[in-house]
C-alpha cells in the first residue's frame, strides 16, 4: 500500500525508506529485498544501489545449480519456475491469463486492484 499511496513513479529504495519510517519505532525490525538472481546484474543500474544495500538484507532467489554471487548477499534457493515477473506484468497488460504462473489469490489481487494496466 506504501507504494500505492505514494503514487507516481516508484522506486524500491523510496519504498525501504517508507517503511522504515513507518516502522521505526520497531527497534527489531529486519527487511529483506527478495530478487532474482537475473536482476542481480541489473542492480547497479537501479536508483541509488548503495542505499539499498543499508536500508534491506538482498536476498537473491537463484533457480540454477550455480553462479557467483557477492558474498553481501544471502542465497535462497528455489524451484524453477519458467515466468519471470516482466512476463506476468505483460501478460496482465495482454489481458492474457495468468492463472497457471500465480496462486489464485495473486491474480485476484491482481485482477481487483487493476494492476500493471
Amino acid at each position: 500500500p506504501i507504494e500505492i499511496e505514494r503514487g507516481g513513479l516508484s522506486f524500491t529504495v523510496d519504498t525501504l525508506r517508507a517503511i522504515r519510517a513507518r516502522f521505526a519505532a520497531d527497534p527489531g525490525l529486519a527487511l529483506f529485498l527478495l530478487i532474482g538472481a537475473d536482476v542481480l546484474a541489473t542492480l547497479p543500474k537501479w536508483r541509488e544501489p548503495e542505499a539499498l544495500m543499508t536500508l534491506a538484507d538482498l536476498v537473491v532467489l537463484t533457480r540454477d545449480r550455480g553462479g557467483e554471487l557477492p558474498p553481501a548477499v544471502q542465497v535462497l534457493k528455489t524451484r524453477r519456475v519458467d515466468v519471470s515477473s516482466t512476463e506476468i506484468r505483460a501478460r496482465v497488460r495482454d489481458g492474457r491469463s495468468i492463472r497457471a504462473f500465480v496462486p489464485d489469490a495473486v491474480a485476484d489481487y491482481i485482477a481487483t486492484e487493476r494492476l500493471y494496466r
